[in-house]
C-alpha cells in the first residue's frame, strides 16, 4: 500500500554508514551493532547502512538484539568484538555501562559510536562519539512540510532527509578529518 504521510528526518541509512565506516577507518574489524527489540523502522534503516558498511570495507559484522528494560549482556559473539554501532544513543549508554561493568576498556578494548546526539551524550563516562541528527531543523521542516500539506492535501507523500554529521569523542578512541 502506498505511503499517505510525508516523512521528516535524517537519512537513517547514511548515519548507520557513516558510524560504523569511522570505526572501520580508525582500524576496526570486527564491528557489532546493538539494538534493542521492538525500535522503531528508523533502525532498520541504519542496521542497512551499517552493513553497506561492512560490505565496502570487507570486514565482519553481526546484529545484537537486546531485550527491552533487561539488563544487556555481553556473550561470547559479542566479546570478540572490536567496535559497536549503537541504534542510538540511550542504547551505547546502557552498553556502554555493561562493557564497563565487565572491566572493558572504552575505547582502549572496544570502541563505541551512538546515533542521535542527546545532550547527555558528552556525560557518559566515557564522551560518546556520536552521529549527530538535527532536532530543531527537523522540526521546523516538519512545520513547513506540514503546511505545505494543508495547502496541497492531494500531493503526493514525500521524504524529507535532513543531512547528519558525526561529533567526534573519546568513545571511538580517535579522530579522523572526516
Amino acid at each position: 500500500a502506498r505511503r499517505t504521510c510525508d516523512l521528516v528526518g535524517i537519512d537513517n541509512h547514511r548515519a548507520g554508514y557513516l558510524a560504523a565506516e569511522h570505526l572501520l577507518r580508525l582500524g576496526a574489524r570486527r564491528v557489532g551493532f546493538v539494538r534493542v527489540e521492538g525500535q522503531a523502522s528508523t533502525v532498520k534503516a541504519r542496521v542497512r547502512g551499517y552493513q553497506d558498511a561492512l560490505a565496502d570495507f570487507s570486514a565482519a559484522g553481526h546484529v545484537f538484539t537486546m531485550r527491552g528494560h533487561q539488563a544487556m549482556e555481553s556473550n561470547a559473539e559479542a566479546r570478540g568484538c572490536d567496535a559497536f554501532v549503537c541504534a542510538n544513543d540511550r542504547v551505547a549508554g546502557r552498553w556502554m555501562q555493561t562493557l564497563l561493568s565487565l572491566g572493558v576498556g572504552i575505547p582502549r578494548d572496544v570502541r563505541i559510536v551512538g546515533i542521535d546526539d542527546v545532550n547527555y551524550a558528552p556525560l557518559l563516562p566515557v564522551p560518546l562519539t556520536t552521529v549527530h541528527q538535527p532536532c530543531r531543523e527537523i522540526g521546523e521542516t516538519a512545520l513547513r512540510v506540514m503546511l505545505e500539506r494543508l495547502e496541497r492535501p492531494k500531493m503526493a507523500a514525500r521524504d524529507v532527509l535532513l543531512d547528519c554529521a558525526l561529533v567526534i569523542r573519546e568513545s571511538c578512541g580517535g579522530k579522523l578529518g572526516l
